[in-house]
């Protein structure tokens, strides 16, 4: 009978050891993934910021996730209103409000069309926010960096997602005088008639730049010619302020009124006598401008 009672006991424990060896395998396994993920984010960003694609994308091999966020570019953000939660969260490890960056925009502004594809392609989404509301596309327009543009348009990334400002890509590139990105923009859709927080519009960005080309697109696509700009000015008194008689002669054949009086009670004319154009005031009055009395 001793030796039968035993039987149940030794099961018992041979049970017991079992499951707790099954427990202590779950946990190394769990504690050695961590490591690895964690060792091939760390991979990531070193690869990303160091501008080598062969590291990052061996990293994203590896697991890495494909929109880390990059702490080592922090935005500017207001200080934190309970600083003892600033640094429970510290503690913690949770990202400081600013550090929404992810690998992707830093790869983006930057121009790396390698890391970008890398990134893209193990499902990174072109449509995150930073702390400032722009895009990894935003940034890509902003700085030139034409390939990253038709990249991210390839994956879908969403023309029309407007900063914190109000700015857009098309605005960026407007400003910024980039021809082929505001013709890639405008045939995926991009709003022609958007203004930021002050008033700019892409064209009114476009004209204060001397970007002609990039008048002319605008303009084909529809854009407003006496779209308000910031004092109120409008794109023809901005392009008779600066002397540009080709914008002009543009602005006008897409039906300015050239007798028009903007928001800070000026006229294109005046404002191409006031500041000593009268190559301008010439094209003006043969468009049928009144001189002021």
């Amino acid at each position: 009978m001793s030796k039968t009672a035993k039987k149940p006991v030794n099961r018992a424990y041979r049970f017991t050891g079992y499951a707790l060896s099954l427990v202590i395998i779950c946990v190394l396994g769990l504690t050695y993934s961590k490591a690895h993920h964690a060792m091939a984010n760390r991979d990531l960003l070193a690869g990303v910021n160091a501008h080598n694609p062969a590291i990052a994308t061996d990293a994203l091999r590896r697991g890495a996730d494909a929109n880390l966020l990059d702490v080592t570019i922090v935005s500017v953000t207001p200080a934190p209103q309970n600083m003892m939660q600033s640094l429970l969260d510290t503690l913690r490890g949770k990202h400081p409000q600013g550090d929404r960056w992810t690998v992707l925009m830093g790869a983006a502004g930057e121009g790396d069309t390698e890391i970008v594809t890398a990134l893209l392609d193990h499902k990174a989404s072109p449509n995150l926010r930073n702390a400032n509301g722009s895009t990894a596309l935003d940034l890509a327009a902003y700085w030139g960096c034409t390939d990253v543009v038709r990249l991210l348009l390839l994956h879908d990334a969403d023309v029309n997602i407007a900063s914190n400002n109000a700015d857009t890509p098309l605005l960026s590139a407007s400003q910024k005088g980039y021809v082929e990105i505001v013709q890639l923009l405008l045939d995926k859709g991009a709003k022609v008639n958007v203004s930021d927080k002050d008033g700019y519009t892409p064209l009114s960005q476009a004209v204060s730049g001397n970007h002609l080309e990039i008048v002319k697109l605008l303009l084909s696509k529809g854009a407003k010619t006496m779209a308000p700009v910031k004092d109120n000015t409008s794109p023809l008194c901005d392009a008779a302020e600066g002397g540009y008689s080709e914008i002009v002669k543009a602005l006008i054949a897409s039906g300015a009124d050239v007798n028009a009086v903007d928001g800070a009670g000026t006229t294109p004319i005046w404002v191409a006598h006031m500041y000593g154009h009268p190559d301008i005031e010439a094209l003006l009055k043969k468009a049928g401008a009144k001189e002021e009395k």
